[in-house]
């Protein structure tokens, strides 16, 4: 049995890239390599850090303290710069402070906020 076939070419991707130039990737094995991203990052300017529940004990502030240290060089690798210390601030996990606290770091225009809950009970979630 003999059948007529052709091998097509494999198709394109097509996007917009940076400039709103057109941008073509090949497929290359089965894949595409995007060389161009599709994103751009922007400095955090403005961050923090919200603790709710009991009083942080030692342990908890040196785990706060070392996540501070250690998030602006792993977002450096993906081309986020922080270019602030953060604010920390630790609040009883109650409703009401947590919608506060929230709020306020809304209001002052923060652009990253880490968010702990520690020792919460279900109806804070």
């Amino acid at each position: 049995l003999k059948i007529k076939a052709r091998i097509l070419p494999p198709p394109e991707v097509k996007y917009r890239g940076q400039g709103n130039s057109e941008v073509t990737e090949r497929v290359n094995f089965g894949k595409w390599t995007i060389r161009n991203r599709f994103y751009t990052t922007r400095d955090i300017n403005k961050w923090g850090m919200i603790y709710f529940g009991s009083k942080p004990n030692e342990n908890i502030i040196q785990a706060l303290k070392d996540f501070e240290t250690r998030l602006p060089p792993l977002l450096q690798r993906y081309g986020i710069t922080i270019k602030s210390k953060p604010i920390t601030i630790a609040k009883p996990a109650n409703k009401h402070d947590i919608e506060t606290t929230l709020n306020n770091a809304s209001k002052d225009k923060w652009q990253l906020a880490i968010i702990v809950l520690n020792n919460t009970l279900d109806y804070v979630y």
